[in-house]
């Protein structure tokens, strides 16, 4: 039995070896556990029919579609589709939806069991709820190893950064653009919550917004008067 992070308690096999992957965040959790062998269907959304196409470049740079090529795999198209989704053989499915009636309503048409994991809202080093979402997955998966891996990887990365902060020239300033956010980002795209300048102590030039990454132009750049420029390599390739 697991509990997962909508408080359901699901009874799920000791040995999982193909599940389905639907909703927000679900592929992308699975790759971080390593577990993309494991996937036997997704969404249209993660399938690329659904929103942004696959043949927009920028569909295919969030990290986990580079590590994993998920135009591969089996579309069920969406939960509801509950024929589809059984025909897969999945033995566990995964799914952010935040209803619980709904997840429960996807269990019991499909006979699978079903765990909820949390997809919506800001994710922050610090954040219990991505730690849950890991170390939920580890365990229904058999990947405690490698979530224990991700978790102190990250806590390692932290402590790096956090260390840089007392050698940090803190009359300099810096901008970071390129920054990809909903499969959508240029040399403009930028956050004035950028986490590893928070960390390691360094002035960001761009003022917070709502947490998340927002357009600029070229004049509040100069104006600003970064000392330095970062840019995110995933749209590193897009001209001025």
């Amino acid at each position: 039995e697991v509990t997962d992070l909508r408080g359901r308690v699901v009874t799920i096999p000791d040995n999982i070896d193909k599940i389905a992957c639907l909703s927000a965040g679900s592929v992308r959790l699975a790759a971080y556990l390593d577990a993309t062998d494991m996937i036997v269907g997704v969404d249209d959304f993660d399938k690329g029919l659904k929103g942004p196409s696959p043949d927009t470049p920028r569909w295919s740079h969030a990290t986990y579609r580079l590590a994993f090529d998920t135009t591969k795999v089996t579309c069920v198209g969406s939960e509801s589709n509950y024929k589809a989704i059984m025909e897969t053989g999945a033995q566990l499915i995964i799914t952010s939806k935040v209803d619980v009636g709904e997840i429960d309503q996807i269990q019991k048409n499909t006979g699978i069991p079903t765990i909820g994991i949390i997809a919506e809202g800001q994710v922050n080093v610090d954040d219990k709820e991505f730690r849950d979402n890991i170390n939920l997955l580890g365990k229904a998966l058999g990947k405690e190893q490698r979530a224990k891996q991700l978790l102190d990887g990250i806590d390692s990365m932290v402590n790096e950064l956090e260390g840089y902060a007392s050698k940090t020239d803190n009359d300099k300033k810096a901008y970071i653009g390129g920054m990809f956010y909903m499969m959508e980002g240029d040399f403009y795209k930028t956050s004035g919550n950028y986490i590893p300048f928070d960390l390691a102590g360094i002035k960001n030039t761009m003022p917070a917004m709502d947490g998340n990454p927002y357009n600029t132009d070229a004049k509040s750049i100069a104006e600003a008067g970064a000392d330095y420029i970062f840019v995110d390599s995933i749209n590193g390739y897009l001209s001025l």
